[in-house]
């Protein structure tokens, strides 16, 4: 029998419950549900919800390895950016919305959350091994994106969506998402191709074309800037690998043309092509959040609360320019939502906790051996594809997740050791499964299984209405059994009273308006049909109630102040009525509601 050597080749060990958690965010940026009234966020943010255990078990059972300064300082300011998230939660009118999110974005204390841990997981369980299966994987969700979104583009989608957009809304139900992930991922299937055998970089190849081509056609630049930014900087740190005298002169070069597109962004130069109507927008949406900031600078208006001041804080310059009916619920610039909701408090924390671990990385890739740079600027080029959306857009649920996980890897390639390092002790990692899956999975399960519940059933009323199938009678128990059913959502109560308007029913209407405003005061949503339910009940001092605070949150809303001059010439009270026809003429000479109101002062 042949001697065992003394010094035996160390066994790769395979990090499954990585795997698993790896495989799960694929799950949620795939997941949709057809049967819901939000086909895309709530599925994902029920699954998120579901699966919040399996990153906070990868995270606790490396408790027990003393961790490095990085890491501390990671977990540091971790740490204090969810805790931004909560104060400011706590100082909001509606606590619910802030923990799960506004409706139709789900970008919640709940949701953050799960992005902190999925990063502290990933970069306390990273191997070489691992690593590499989290490049691979999500080059193959976006090789799957980009399938479906040909799909989708060749109009032979198999789901009858109601779009309102461009075809190409992938699983994330916006072009803009769509395109901003297929940009990322066409970052991730580049890098891999100086990586690869000549078949593998032909089929990497053709995904990054169609990639690049569906982001072409979807009208939408958050995929090309997402793609431009992410593959300069891996060009760059490849040139400054491997030719180290090319590499200022490269750089000045990037630089130069990257300057060039930011002002042709900006409708400026020989690239102004670029400019696109939505960039005047965001600068609308950005103005008013830095004016939120200004009123609270310490801990802002109220996490996920920008909707709600929205109103107030635009400016004139919007309103003319956009018209007054514009509404945003999001800054479209995760730096100056997060400024403009959870403060300078929430700002520091986010913007510190990030260039941190840039410059860190950056260290590291200077002084790492070839391999090693080689691995960090390929997952670093990706994450830093993904955070740059975030100047132009929001987060979103299904392709934000995926910026974090990157994080984790960057972080993760940064204080690697080995393939084997710090296994846990099997008994220990029984221990903290069953505790995470018992004080976390059971509770989670109750909560995503009462969103969805109650969300369908909004869904199937909604349905019912319009089969006609059933009576007047019926249709408000059905509505009112989904209410008493589903958690405190501002958007099912809206709905509710909206629901309730159609069927002419303005009582019922109205007490759904009561029970949205109980939740929050700052409802224009909830002020706006309460106030049309009282003018179709000839209540025209009830209406004026809501109307005068709707305008103390939206002072700009023409509409608004039209009817409630024209509310007091049906009390026949025209010195109030010219008050408000006044108030149009001083923010709008030239709008049409002026001639309409003079004509009713008229008679």
């Amino acid at each position: 029998m042949a001697n065992r050597p003394k010094n035996p080749t160390p066994t790769k060990i395979h990090d499954y419950w990585y795997y698993i958690c790896i495989l799960s965010v694929t799950f949620i940026s795939l997941r949709f549900d057809t049967k819901t009234q939000d086909p895309f966020n709530l599925p994902k943010l029920a699954s998120l919800v579901l699966f919040l255990w399996l990153p906070l078990f990868l995270v606790i059972r490396k408790l027990n390895t003393r961790p490095n300064k990085l890491i501390a300082f990671v977990f540091a300011f971790s740490g204090g950016f969810l805790i931004a998230l909560i104060v400011s939660a706590l100082k909001t009118v509606s606590f619910y919305q802030s923990f799960v999110g506004v409706y139709q974005r789900n970008l919640g204390v709940a949701t953050y959350l799960f992005f902190i841990l999925i990063m502290l997981g990933i970069a306390l369980n990273s191997t070489f091994r691992n690593s590499k299966f989290t490049l691979l994987t999500f080059v193959f969700l976006g090789g799957l994106q980009s399938i479906y979104g040909l799909i989708q583009q060749l109009g032979a989608d198999p789901f009858p969506w109601k779009n309102p957009y461009n075809p190409m809304i992938g699983t994330f139900g916006n072009p803009n998402f769509s395109s901003a992930f297929l940009g990322c991922s066409a970052v991730a299937a580049l890098t891999l191709i100086l990586q690869s055998s000549l078949k593998v970089k032909l089929l990497l190849g053709i995904q990054v074309i169609l990639s690049l081509a569906l982001v072409i056609n979807s009208n939408s630049s958050q995929g090309l800037m997402a793609f431009v930014i992410g593959a300069s900087f891996f060009l760059t740190g490849i040139v400054f690998i491997n030719y180290r005298r090319s590499f200022w002169p490269v750089t000045a070069t990037i630089g130069l043309f990257g300057t060039l597109g930011l002002l042709g962004i900006l409708k400026v130069g020989p690239l102004s092509f670029l400019y696109q109507g939505s960039i005047a927008a965001r600068g609308d949406y950005w103005r008013a959040a830095t004016s939120m900031w200004e009123s609270s600078p310490l801990t802002g208006v109220g996490f996920d609360q920008y909707g709600d001041y929205f109103g107030v804080h635009r400016d004139l310059a919007q309103v003319i320019g956009r018209g007054y009916l514009t509404q945003s619920d999001n800054a479209h610039n995760t730096f100056l939502h997060f400024l403009a909701t959870t403060g300078s408090l929430g700002f520091i924390f986010y913007v510190g906790l990030h260039l941190l671990i840039l410059i860190s990385a950056l260290k590291q890739f200077r002084k790492a051996e070839k391999d090693h740079s080689i691995r960090i600027l390929t997952v670093m080029s990706v994450w830093i594809s993904f955070l740059s959306i975030g100047l132009i857009s929001p987060d979103n649920l299904g392709v934000t997740v995926w910026q974090w996980v990157f994080a984790g890897a960057v972080l993760g390639l940064i204080h690697i050791k080995d393939e084997n390092h710090a296994k846990p002790g099997p008994n220990k990692s029984y221990f903290v499964l069953i505790s995470c899956v018992v004080l976390v999975l059971i509770p989670s399960t109750f909560f995503a299984t009462k969103l969805t519940v109650a969300d369908k059933c909004i869904w199937n009323t909604y349905l019912v209405g319009y089969s006609g199938t059933k009576t007047l009678p019926e249709l408000n128990s059905l509505m009112s059994f989904c209410i008493s059913k589903s958690p405190s959502e501002e958007r099912y109560l809206a709905l509710a009273t909206s629901f309730s308007m159609g069927l002419k029913e303005y009582k019922e209407a109205i007490k759904y308006s009561d029970l949205l405003l109980k939740q929050n005061s700052r409802s224009s949503d909830a002020l706006r049909l309460s106030a049309y339910s009282f003018e179709a009940l000839q209540d025209f001092n009830g209406a004026i109630t809501r109307r005068k605070m709707l305008e103390q949150v939206d002072p700009f809303e023409l509409q608004n102040l039209k009817n409630i001059s024209l509310d007091f010439i049906a009390l026949s009270d025209k010195p109030k009525a010219v008050v408000y026809r006044d108030k149009i003429k001083n923010i709008d000479p030239n709008n049409g509601f002026v001639v309409e109101i003079d004509a009713k002062l008229a008679k």
